[in-house]
């Protein structure tokens, strides 16, 4: 089981997490996500994250953000800048 991931400074513009279920910590900072491919993604369905950096990519409306993480229920840290 897969339950950290740190993708951090790779140049991702597409991401698919689907294989990674149990993921509890997950890195994506610095890389070339935006909103629609942070959705994309399926971020939103990690029902264990508890710690989640997406800081320094292309996600710049906070209204996509707050619908793609809202049933992250047991998100305790959030890097968004």
């Amino acid at each position: 089981l897969v339950t950290e991931l740190d993708l951090s400074c790779v140049g991702l513009e597409l991401l698919n997490l689907d294989s990674f279920p149990s993921l509890k910590r997950l890195s994506l900072a610095n890389n070339s996500l935006n909103g629609k491919t942070l959705t994309a993604s399926q971020v939103g369905t990690l029902k264990n994250l508890v710690f989640l950096n997406i800081n320094n990519n292309k996600v710049r409306n906070l209204e996509t953000l707050v619908v793609v993480l809202a049933g992250l229920l047991d998100l305790v840290d959030l890097t968004f800048l």
